[in-house]
This record gives C-alpha cells, sequence and structure tokens, in this order.
C-alpha cells in the first residue's frame, strides 16, 4: 500500500531526489512489489537472476516503455508526469507485476511489511491524503495541520466479494505516534499484521 497527500500543496514545487529508486528482480520477482518516486527521479532496475527478463511500464500519462534485460545487468528509467499507480509486467515470465507511484512532490511513503510507513516535514495546512492499495482501490481523508502538530487518519477498506472471507481490511494511520493496524478477520478471527504511520508537520512553511 502506498500512502500520499493528494491535494492541498498548491503550486509548490521540489527538487527531484538525485539518488535513484531501486527495483530489483530476484526468483522471477520484482523486489520490491510497489515503489514510489518523484517525476523525473531514476528508477534503476536491476536483474539478479539468471535468465533474461522483460520489464514492460504501461502507464496513462507518461510514455510506455518496453525493454529486454540480460541476466545481471541494470538499466535505468524515468517518468516525467505523476501517475498513480503503474502497472509493470515481464512479457516473459506472465506472473511478474509491479506498481510504481510517480509523485509531483516528497510527500508520500510505501508502507513497509509491519505497515510503518513516515511522511516527513508536511508543510502546516489543509491537505487530503489518501491511501492506494492495488486491489481494494482508494481512499481519501481531509486534515489540517498546524506547525508541529499530530494528527491521526484511519482508513478502512472494505474487500470485495471475490476476497470473502476476509471481508474486512482495516487501515489505521497515526500520524507523528503510536501504532495502527491492518487487519483481515471474518467471524473466527483469521490474521493480523501490525502496521504503524507518521506524518510529522515541518515547524515552519515552505
Amino acid at each position: 500500500m502506498i500512502v500520499f497527500v493528494s491535494e492541498g500543496l498548491g503550486n509548490r514545487s521540489f527538487d527531484v531526489p538525485a539518488e535513484p529508486v531501486e527495483v530489483d528482480q530476484k526468483g522471477c520477482m520484482y523486489l520490491p512489489h510497489v515503489i514510489g518516486l518523484q517525476a523525473q527521479q531514476k528508477i534503476r532496475i536491476v536483474n539478479s537472476d539468471s535468465t533474461t527478463h522483460n520489464i514492460h511500464a504501461v502507464p496513462i500519462n507518461n510514455r510506455e516503455w518496453n525493454k529486454a534485460q540480460p541476466a545481471g545487468t541494470t538499466l535505468e528509467e524515468t517518468f516525467a508526469r505523476e501517475e498513480i499507480a503503474i502497472p509493470v509486467k515481464c512479457n516473459v515470465h506472465p506472473w511478474m507485476r509491479s506498481y510504481i507511484a510517480v509523485f509531483k512532490h516528497p510527500f508520500f511513503s510505501v508502507t513497509g511489511a509491519d505497515g510503518h510507513f513516515d511522511l516527513h516535514n508536511l508543510p502546516p495546512g489543509e491537505y487530503t491524503v489518501e491511501a492506494w492499495h492495488e486491489k481494494l482501490g482508494t481512499m481519501k481523508q481531509t486534515i489540517t495541520v498546524a506547525a508541529g502538530e499530530a494528527k491521526t487518519v484511519d482508513f478502512v477498506f472494505k474487500a470485495r466479494a471475490i476476497e470473502k472471507p476476509f471481508p474486512d481490511v482495516i487501515c489505521c494511520t497515526e500520524i507523528v505516534s503510536g501504532l495502527a493496524s491492518v487487519v483481515r478477520d471474518s467471524a473466527s478471527y483469521l490474521g493480523r499484521n501490525s502496521a504503524g504511520t507518521r506524518l510529522n508537520a515541518a515547524k515552519h512553511p515552505q
């Protein structure tokens, strides 16, 4: 899952990080499965497998690209415009799929294995914070953040009928401190992953 600011930053502009975001292909899987980066930031794609892969990004608002990648090689690409999220597939191994979320600002984070993420130094103001999940869609919340202030936002995703017997996925996001949870349950409790999220408001507007 990826959580990000979707509205409220206005016409602010932000520097593009010089450090590329890396995706590896290992065991015929994309690692990590979901990444986020800024527009024009480089994505470095590594093939750690002993076989050739084919990297095929299928965006709507960006340039599509489709490249063969021999074993042990590295390639770099960029995306010019914001787009959430771009499917990526391998035309050689059809089960391989990942997603790239491209933003025009740095206020986004992919949740870790335990659900944790951080959004640092958000300028004071009113914002729409959005959570994106590849199967369960998106949810939005509006928040107002003062300088140095902490806020809490909860996202509750309703699973589709095809995903029964796990009817609900709950994503609770606590801004600045604490733990939240991503829960799948039914009449009998079947599983839980702890999750924590943080969003820190900057002390001074940018």
